[in-house]
C-alpha cells in the first residue's frame, strides 16, 4: 500500500507543479497583454495631448508673427514721415520689409514643421503601441490553446483575449480643423 500511495502522491504532485506552472505563465502573458493595453491607451492620450498643446502653439505663434509683421508694415508706411532723428528705426524697418518681400514662405515654416514632426511621431507611437499589443495577445492566445494547456486553462479561469480592434469614436485621429486650425497654415 505503500507504494501505491507514493506513487499516487508523485503523480499528483507532479499534476500540482504542472498546474502551477501553467497557472503563473498565464497570469504573467496576462499581465504583459494588460499593460501592452494600457500603453496603447496612454499613447491614444498622448497624442490628443499633444496635438492639442501643439497647434495651440503654433497658432499662438503664427498670430504673434502676424501682428509683428502687420506692425512692421504699419510703421514702414509711416517711414516717409521720420525725421533725421529715426535713421536707425527706418533703416531697421527697410531691412526688415525687403526680407518679409523676399522670403514671405519663411513665415511660420518652423513651428509647422515641428508640428508635423509631432503628428508623424504620435502616429507612429500610437500603432507601435497597438501592434506590440496585438503581438501579445497572439503569444497568450497560441500559449493558451496550445495542448496540454488548453485543457486546463478554462479551469484555471484564463480565456482567450481578444485583438485590438478600432470602433471609429474611441481611436479617431484628432481633426486639426476642430483645435481652430486655420486652413491657410
Amino acid at each position: 500500500m505503500d507504494s501505491k500511495f507514493k506513487t499516487v502522491f508523485t503523480i499528483a504532485l507532479v499534476y500540482t507543479a504542472i498546474l502551477l506552472s501553467a497557472y503563473n505563465a498565464f497570469l504573467v502573458m496576462e499581465h504583459e497583454v494588460h499593460i501592452a493595453g494600457d500603453n496603447m491607451e496612454v499613447a491614444v492620450v498622448r497624442r490628443h495631448d499633444l496635438l492639442g498643446n501643439a497647434v495651440a502653439a503654433v497658432t499662438e505663434y503664427r498670430d504673434i508673427e502676424k501682428k509683428i509683421f502687420e506692425y512692421a508694415s504699419e510703421k514702414r508706411g509711416k517711414i516717409g514721415s521720420v525725421n533725421e532723428t529715426d535713421e536707425g528705426l527706418t533703416a531697421l524697418l527697410l531691412r526688415l520689409s525687403v526680407l518679409y518681400e523676399r522670403y514671405p514662405g519663411i513665415k511660420t515654416v518652423g513651428p509647422h514643421k515641428f508640428l508635423m514632426s509631432i503628428i508623424l511621431d504620435s502616429g507612429a507611437r500610437v500603432t507601435e503601441a497597438r501592434s506590440e499589443y496585438n503581438r501579445k495577445v497572439v503569444k497568450y492566445n497560441l500559449y493558451m490553446k496550445t495542448f496540454p494547456r488548453k485543457i486546463y486553462a478554462g479551469f484555471l479561469g484564463f480565456h482567450e483575449k481578444n485583438f485590438f480592434s478600432a470602433d471609429e469614436a474611441a481611436c479617431k485621429v484628432p481633426d486639426l480643423n476642430d483645435l481652430k486650425v486655420i486652413k491657410g497654415i
